[in-house]
């Protein structure tokens, strides 16, 4: 099937769309990206969703490049969530649409994609599109460092991640919304949410700055397990801090 005919099947509102994404796109990391083969696809199927414009996805790029100093050794990835454990990402596809271009883009097995800047789909006001119902994903930006051993993370790449989360959340508001929303605010902290469907849980966490190491504070970990909440904003802590999340094997 193709993805007009897809698309007639299964109608979705850009405007709605992106202000549910918006919403939890920001100030949100969800752990443990795996490494998995990349396949380029085509996107085919009974649901096709409009996650985000392209021109919110380059907002986030620009946030990155501009705030770079942050994680400088990191690579920014953009990834399609899972909003709840049932949700299948076998067959998973995404592309770049708009009225005149369609762009095939790579997606692996844990639905991290790789997204380069396009002047013509941004002319086009393409918009990225995935092969899954509007309300069983999501799509939230990874920054990464090279180098970090499994359950780690660099504070650096964190703080950047949410500089890019906001500039993304700020794209998709309204101008009048946009007065409503500091970046600043937002990036205060970041919580850190296990997979869905995920059996471990969350003990805990320590941070690391040289010489320094700290356990976090009990209130840091959600009653369940599922979330540890860090906090970015304490510039005791530099930017190569380092954060080992404690889980239940």
């Amino acid at each position: 099937m193709t993805l007009a005919r897809s698309l007639h099947l299964a109608p979705m509102l850009l405007t709605s769309c992106l202000a549910v994404n918006a919403s939890t796109v920001a100030a949100q990391d969800v752990a443990d990206i795996d490494a998995a083969p990349i396949a380029t696809v085509e996107v085919n199927g009974l649901f096709s969703t409009t996650l985000a414009s392209y021109k919110t996805l380059v907002a986030g790029m620009d946030a990155y490049a501009r705030e770079r100093a942050m994680a400088p050794a990191s690579t920014l990835y953009f990834r399609i969530v899972k909003t709840r454990p049932t949700v299948s990402f076998v067959g998973l596809q995404a592309e770049l649409v708009g009225p005149t271009l369609r762009l095939p883009l790579q997606v692996d097995g844990v639905g991290k994609l790789t997204v380069e800047r396009n002047e013509a789909a941004l002319a086009d006001r393409a918009s990225l599109i995935v092969n899954r119902r509007k309300d069983a994903v999501t799509l939230q930006p990874a920054v990464i460092s090279a180098g970090l051993a499994p359950g780690v993370r660099r504070l650096g790449d964190l703080r950047l991640q949410c500089q890019v989360a906001g500039a993304m959340k700020r794209d998709a508001m309204s101008l009048f919304e946009r007065r409503f929303l500091s970046i600043a605010a937002l990036c205060k902290s970041m919580d850190v949410v296990l997979p869905a469907g995920v059996a471990r849980r969350y003990l805990g966490f320590v941070m690391r700055d040289g010489a320094r190491s700290e356990r976090n504070d009990t209130r840091a970990v959600s009653a369940d397990g599922n979330v540890a909440t860090i906090a970015l904003d304490d510039p005791s802590w530099s930017d190569e801090s380092v954060i080992e999340y404690l889980t239940t094997r």
